[in-house]
């Protein structure tokens, strides 16, 4: 990561531990709700990818709908 990234995950973690303190939670709380929440993040991430290539694996590929065939009728 680059210096600007790592200074917006710095400022992002101050940020949440400013907002637990507030609450009253534990430091430990905070930072284990920040890694649960990326996580989370990251797993509906890979869920999601793995779920649509056996999808097409599988051959369950979305079907298109049924268009109703235009008919024009006489004035």
């Amino acid at each position: 990561m680059d210096a600007a990234t790592w200074e917006d995950v710095r400022e992002e973690v101050c940020t949440q531990l400013e907002i637990g303190m507030s609450r009253g939670e534990a430091e430990l709380d905070t930072m284990t709700r920040l890694i649960w929440l990326e996580r989370q993040d990251k797993f509906d991430a890979i869920e999601k990818a793995v779920t649509a290539a056996l999808n097409l694996e599988r051959g369950i590929a979305p079907r298109k709908a049924k268009v109703l065939q235009w008919k024009s009728f006489g004035s």
